[in-house]
């Protein structure tokens, strides 16, 4: 099962409310973003903001922190169960990054680790059974509306073997510049958590382009 997170930070921050009311029907949860203005120059949801949605839906969040110091961020997170937490393996030593990932499992949370686009899946080797899902990065992180990277398509595929090989079964996100041409190449993947910003969001009635998103799914 593939599943569908509009991103939260391409909509009108002004009907942030009103946004997760029309469209808590027509996917699977929402896709947020923390980032401090260093490790990608542009600014996020607050720690308010977040915990505030995360108490306005019942749908599953995933949290993406591109930020340094991602420890901070995730011990003043109010998660539930199975939501997902994603942290930059850029942003921390890999000592640190295990301690975050075990912190999140210690709750319950899926523990994710993020890649951004020149981060080769190998790195993987030095998380192994610390994470439950990983978010390849499809775009640069930081901004919304840019175009999908080709080769996260061959990234996909190396991931595939890298867990087939290592006999573990993480769940697959892709975050960046996804719409309704790119996703049919991300979906020749083992992707099961796609975000999806200003393909949903730019112009009017998102509930309807994540009805085509998921009719795509489905075929």
């Amino acid at each position: 099962m593939v599943r569908l997170f509009p991103s939260l930070i391409a909509s009108n921050p002004l009907t942030l409310e009103k946004t997760l009311h029309q469209l808590r029907d027509v996917c699977n949860g929402f896709h947020v973003d923390i980032m401090d203005n260093q490790f990608v120059p542009n600014l996020g949801f607050s720690l308010d903001t977040v915990n505030a949605i995360r108490g306005a839906t019942p749908l599953t969040l995933w949290v993406h922190i591109m930020a340094f110091q991602p420890a901070k961020y995730i011990d003043k997170l109010v998660m539930q169960a199975q939501d997902i937490v994603s942290i930059h393996y850029e942003t921390a030593p890999v000592q640190e990054l295990k301690t975050m990932l075990r912190n999140l499992q210690d709750r319950n949370i899926t523990a994710s680790i993020a890649l951004q686009p020149h981060t080769p899946i190998s790195v993987l080797h030095d998380l192994m059974g610390c994470i439950d899902h990983v978010l390849l990065m499809s775009v640069q992180a930081g901004f919304s509306g840019q175009q999908f990277i080709p080769h996260t398509v061959t990234k996909l595929t190396e991931l595939a073997a890298f867990q087939r090989h290592y006999k573990t079964s993480w769940g697959v996100g892709v975050d960046g510049g996804i719409n309704l041409a790119t996703i049919q190449e991300v979906l020749s993947g083992s992707v099961t958590d796609i975000a999806l910003g200003s393909s949903v969001f730019f112009g009017n009635k998102p509930e309807e382009k994540l009805e085509q998103f998921a009719k795509i799914i489905e075929n």
